[in-house]
């Protein structure tokens, strides 16, 4: 093993130093070093050297092993331990998500089916509660749906497939399913498409 160019000069200047006093900042300890094997490639090394004199000259007995597989399952361990973290991140705001969600349209069922109880509402009050009723149970169904969607295109069960679809068509669903719910609240609710709009396709 040689040492990299990057560290010549370095070890040149200490090696002197080392023939002069048997000083060195290797000697005596264990270092994680670069080295270069004599076909070329780089490896980690761990590298610990000790100082012997004799016959009146300072020479190193050193032990040099390959850590190179070490250094890499470690950095694999780590990464791990990163992606592991990331996921319990995401995990707690995926159920934060969920609660938000999910207890917006079940405080709407709640509270509309408290309301719709009363005795003395007209014909019309019940009916516009009903119809609320009916747009927070079916938001909430929807919800779940979704988040059991989610669930299933994580753990596989579910394949994603794509194919052109017109987005025109999607806004146009849309639309047909809130607009009930924006004359209830009496909401200005309408589309706007580009004209050539229609013929639009993406995938």
């Amino acid at each position: 093993m040689i040492a990299p160019v990057e560290f010549q000069r370095s070890y040149d200047e200490n090696f002197a130093r080392f023939q002069r006093d048997g000083s060195g900042n290797a000697i005596g300890k264990t270092l994680e070093l670069e080295a270069i094997r004599k076909d070329g490639r780089r490896i980690n090394i761990s590298l610990n050297l000790s100082a012997v004199q004799m016959g009146g000259k300072w020479h190193a007995v050193g032990i040099a092993s390959d850590i190179t597989d070490r250094i890499k399952a470690a950095e694999e361990l780590l990464a791990a331990k990163k992606r592991a973290e990331q996921s319990d991140h995401l995990k707690t705001d995926f159920i934060n998500n969920i609660s938000h969600e999910v207890r917006t349209p079940l405080n709407g069922v709640l509270g509309f089916a408290e309301l719709i109880i009363q005795p003395d509402l007209t014909q019309d009050e019940k009916q516009e509660f009903i119809n609320l009723l009916k747009s927070s149970t079916s938001r909430l169904v929807n919800t779940m749906t979704c988040y059991m969607d989610i669930s299933m295109l994580v753990s596989g069960n579910m394949q994603v497939n794509n194919h052109p679809f017109r987005p025109q068509a999607v806004i146009e669903n849309l639309y047909a399913k809130f607009l009930p719910s924006a004359r209830i609240k009496d909401l200005r609710f309408f589309t706007d498409i580009p004209p050539g709009g229609e013929h639009y396709s993406i995938i």
